[in-house]
């Protein structure tokens, strides 16, 4: 979704969108290594400093997932070799994420 859509349910025109995508938990996967998520890809609002945000990190309702390492290709990447690497490490640092107690917390049930 790009966004945890929740924090958009109190603006009209995201209340359909926000109840649809309403959630116990939310894994965000974030492309930038600093973990920030941002409201657009304009970044005009940094979302990890709302009160909500931080309260659903602290209560392990949200896990946000960010790249350990330089992110090689980028998303217009033609380089075939490029890309291939830059998916191994992203399968790897998978492999390690799935092992972390972290991880683990936030899919117990």
């Amino acid at each position: 979704m790009k966004m945890p859509m929740r924090l958009f349910a109190d603006d009209p025109r995201f209340q359909p969108v926000a109840k649809w995508a309403a959630a116990d938990k939310t894994l965000v996967f974030c492309c930038e290594r600093a973990g920030k998520l941002w409201e657009t890809s304009s970044r005009l609002r940094c979302l990890n400093i709302d009160s909500r945000v931080a309260d659903a990190l602290k209560n392990n309702r949200m896990l946000i997932v960010r790249p350990d390492h330089k992110i090689e290709a980028g998303f217009l990447c033609h380089d075939n070799d490029k890309t291939i690497r830059t998916f191994r490490r992203g399968q790897e640092q998978a492999h390690r994420l799935l092992r972390t107690e972290a991880v683990k917390r936030f899919l117990e049930v």
